[in-house]
């Protein structure tokens, strides 16, 4: 039995030609953070999607935790690369916004786009970002003059946006300790830093629904 265990990431990861997308759904948490490390071993790329937790999901370091894990995912999912998503039951079963609606509130930045400043501010703190004077953790955005420093939920680093009056000049990664550009980005995509919640009128949907049956590859794990 401990074999077959083992066996079952390197048996699905042997499938990755069969679909661009995988998700494997398991029945609790600790034994999809097992999955999550074994698969690790033969694709870092892999994203697990946790349930919100009815207790830490409001306080501010946990909850922003299981809030970036669970657009991590969403994000890997809206990419154009092969993408192997775990998660529980219950994560699966959560109640969530149509996926259009990221799809519609992310936002696509390039050199050389039109950009208005007041209009981006409003966008971004739409978006769930703190307006701060200096960017230091994910979820925030600063502004000064003719720059804004972003730092997005599913970033490792922060993105610098260079203006030339209402001009993107150049996009560029910043180190958040010494606040200096390092690489040039020739794009930025922003993805929401806090979870749309469905409205009165809309209906809400699971996570489940997010993925095309006729591309993607399901495993159930049983107990």
């Amino acid at each position: 039995v401990g074999g077959m265990e083992a066996q079952k990431c390197h048996m699905i990861y042997g499938m990755e030609d069969l679909a661009d997308v995988r998700l494997i759904v398991t029945y609790n948490e600790i034994r999809a953070r097992e999955l999550l490390e074994d698969y690790r071993l033969y694709d870092k790329n892999v994203m697990y999607y946790p349930a919100k937790d009815l207790i830490f999901y409001s306080a501010d370091v946990h909850g922003s935790a299981i809030v970036a894990e669970r657009l991590k995912a969403i994000q890997a999912l809206a990419g154009d690369k092969p993408v192997t998503i775990i998660t529980t039951i219950d994560a699966g079963m959560d109640a969530c916004v149509p996926y259009e609606k990221y799809e519609n509130q992310r936002i696509r930045i390039e050199p050389g786009d039109l950009l208005d400043l007041e209009e981006m501010q409003h966008k971004l703190s739409a978006m769930g970002y703190a307006n701060v004077s200096q960017v230091e953790s994910e979820g925030e955005f600063s502004v000064r003059g003719g720059i804004i420093d972003i730092y997005p939920l599913t970033e490792e680093c922060p993105c610098r946006i260079d203006l030339w009056d209402d001009e993107v000049d150049t996009i560029r990664r910043i180190d958040v300790e010494s606040q200096r550009s390092m690489e040039n980005l020739e794009e930025i995509v922003i993805y929401p830093a806090a979870e749309p919640v469905p409205g009165e009128k809309e209906e809400a949907v699971s996570f489940l629904d997010y993925f095309d049956p006729e591309k993607t590859l399901f495993f159930l794990d049983e107990p």
